[in-house]
């Protein structure tokens, strides 16, 4: 009976050193290869201003509509904001990386007059400049299956600030532990019982990255137990740093419509409108706080529970001294603001083309998942008029609707596409009359 029982024994121990050796390298294939697909982005032309170019005040209102910036009637000026005195702007633009190199982020002084621009200046220096030019307007992205959608960021462009919040709210003994947590397990462990159902969870952040990227979401022994072995075989292999990194980079922070937002880079971007490293403490606080939760504490949706929250991540950086009265004060009695954006995929017809033109030099998966930038000739502005023109006048050509029409608008100097209308309701993704119809 005994050799039975020592050989069960063995076999169990057997089993379990393959398994965990299987779990490892599953571990270490996934953080030494590529972690994540990254989508293809398309862009607009960017729009460039220089003295002397004809820029009406209309054009201008519509790009910075497009682009989603912001008019304000305060004195200071974020990237991303502007301020009108009738024929005259002073706007903050937003850095941005193109092909060429990067642009900066700066403040701008821009006047218009008989529809050209007169003045053109650096606002805080009072220089004349050559040429601004403005971060594009992102058109849409040709998505992996799954529809994440990230803005990878490194761990020193991420705030002192966001990462002091992340730790203290969401795990604050993760400097401390091997991945898991005895005592917030125990902790949580007696608030459920004392409760009657679950109030805390104990995990870590390294078991939340675990989960996210490993697991799958059901609940049970087996799956927690996993969890716990995966969490420290990571933690055995890779620095504090690293999975925070990683962390930042993957977790869910809300959906907009078909694309998962994933990372605190793109989330930045898509609820602010500017980059992760210009955040204020409540913004901050605000995202911090969707972790839990990313839609029960939708902030465009549950703006008030959204609110509650961000109240809740600032008050507990204000009990470990991490701000001060006054900052609680100011950032807690804050409104939630959150950027206004403009449809995405709202021109159909000109994305087909984009992606007819990539399909014959580039490999699909490649589009999918390699993170290429897209920059193409498309020109907001025009697209606009030419959709309001087709708006206008189909109803004053036939009264019914089945009368339908199509637009492609060609620079002449060097036949660029610039805009593209498909249909009559020009945000119609059906068929595409500008490029299929046949005569």
């Amino acid at each position: 009976g005994h050799r039975l029982y020592l050989k069960a024994f063995l076999l169990i121990l057997v089993a379990s050193f393959f398994y965990l050796a299987y779990l490892d390298v599953k571990i270490i294939s996934t953080f030494e290869g590529r972690i994540w697909q990254l989508p293809a982005r398309v862009y607009a032309r960017p729009l460039e201003i220089y003295q002397g170019k004809k820029l009406t005040v209309d054009q201008l209102l519509v790009e910075l509509k497009i682009l989603n910036y912001s008019r304000v009637t305060d004195s200071g000026l974020s990237p991303g904001q502007y301020r009108r005195y009738s024929n005259r702007f002073d706007i903050a633009t937003r850095g941005f990386s193109f092909w060429d190199g990067k642009e900066i982020s700066q403040s701008i002084r821009l006047e218009i007059s008989n529809n050209k621009v007169v003045t053109l200046m650096n606002l805080s220096e009072g220089s004349s400049l050559a040429l601004v030019r403005f971060d594009p307007a992102y058109l849409a992205g040709i998505f992996p299956a799954h529809g994440e959608d990230r803005e990878l960021v490194r761990l020193e462009e991420v705030p002192d600030k966001l990462l002091e919040m992340l730790v203290m709210v969401e795990d604050h003994r993760f400097y401390d532990h091997p991945g898991v947590d005895i005592r917030s397990i125990a902790r949580a462990f007696l608030a459920n019982i004392k409760a009657g159902h679950t109030v805390q969870g104990g995990s870590t952040i390294t078991q939340q990255l675990v989960k996210n990227l490993f697991l799958t979401p059901k609940q049970n022994l087996w799956r927690k137990a996993n969890e716990a072995l995966m969490a420290m075989l990571l933690e055995m292999h890779y620095s504090k740093q690293k999975i925070l990194e990683t962390y930042i980079n993957e977790i869910y922070l809300g959906q907009d419509q078909e694309r998962a937002i994933h990372g605190f880079g793109l989330a930045s971007l898509y609820y602010f409108a500017k980059p992760l490293h210009q955040l204020t403490l409540d913004e901050m606080a605000l995202l911090v706080g969707m972790v839990k939760g990313a839609s029960y504490y939708n902030p465009v949706r549950q703006p008030k529970r959204a609110k509650q929250r961000r109240d809740i991540v600032l008050s507990t950086m204000h009990k470990n001294a991490l701000i001060s009265d006054k900052q609680l004060n100011k950032f807690t009695s804050s409104e939630i603001k959150i950027a206004k954006r403009s449809k995405r995929e709202r021109y159909p017809a000109y994305l087909d083309l984009v992606k007819r033109q990539l399909n014959t030099s580039y490999d699909s998966d490649d589009l999918k998942s390699e993170g290429l930038r897209i920059f193409t000739t498309f020109d907001p502005y025009i697209q606009h008029k030419t959709e309001n023109a087709i708006v206008k006048l189909m109803p004053r050509l036939a009264k019914d609707d089945k009368l339908q029409t199509a637009a492609i608008v060609v620079s002449p100097n060097n036949g660029e596409v610039l805009a593209v209308v498909g249909d009559r309701q020009p945000a119609f993704a059906g068929f595409n009359r500008a490029l299929d119809i046949r005569r």
